[in-house]
């Protein structure tokens, strides 16, 4: 499973971590296939869980970082029915990045928001150049679209990715346990560049 934990600590920022135990006879098998999707695995474990703590994270107070919903002023959240498509793209006009509001605002949604809600609105549009691009997130709230312009959420790594592996814990089953650790700390930068859009 794709199940990681996060915790802050204040001299390295939010640590995200991911264990997986592995068999040792599968290991033996074909080891450079196994160190791949080892990698593979850590990998989407990883993004998955930065996903959902920069779109969903609330904060020090809860060892996470700063999301981007939770920090959505007011007056950038809007509910509508999305009957159409000039009525569902309306709440872009709310975003304001700052002086030079040049970045892309793009589109987060859910994957069964998208295909039983939006795609229908997007399939006879007549100028597919002014669409905002739509990315699918399983950790955007269904029925629900966050319009963002992504250079206003900053982003830091603190150092660098890590792994160890271990037999201890999981010594009488005969496997071994490796974990991938990452550093990071995450905050909007300007809280009016996100607006957010419940569909009814």
């Amino acid at each position: 499973d794709y199940e990681v934990r996060l915790e802050f600590n204040f001299k390295y920022g939010f640590k995200l971590v991911k264990v997986i135990f592995i068999d040792n006879d599968l290991m033996m098998d074909n080891e450079s296939q196994f160190q791949a999707e080892l990698l593979y695995q850590i990998a989407m474990a990883f993004a998955l869980g930065l996903d959902n703590a920069i779109l969903n994270g609330k904060g020090e107070e809860l060892s996470q970082i700063q999301g981007i919903i939770p920090n959505i002023p007011e007056s950038n959240k809007i509910s509508l029915s999305a009957s159409n498509l000039a009525e569902l793209l309306q709440p872009i006009g709310l975003i304001d990045s700052g002086k030079y509001n040049e970045g892309e605002v793009f589109a987060i949604v859910n994957r069964n928001t998208y295909y039983k809600k939006i795609l229908k609105l997007l399939i006879n549009c007549s100028n597919p150049s002014c669409l905002p691009r739509f990315i699918i997130s399983y950790a955007m709230p269904e029925n629900q679209v966050l319009y963002a312009d992504f250079e206003k959420y900053m982003l830091i790594r603190r150092g660098d990715f890590s792994m160890e592996r271990t037999t201890h814990n999981r010594f009488l089953l005969d496997q071994t346990g490796y974990k991938g650790r990452m550093n990071f700390d995450g905050i909007p930068s300007r809280k009016q560049a996100f607006s957010l859009v419940t569909l009814e």
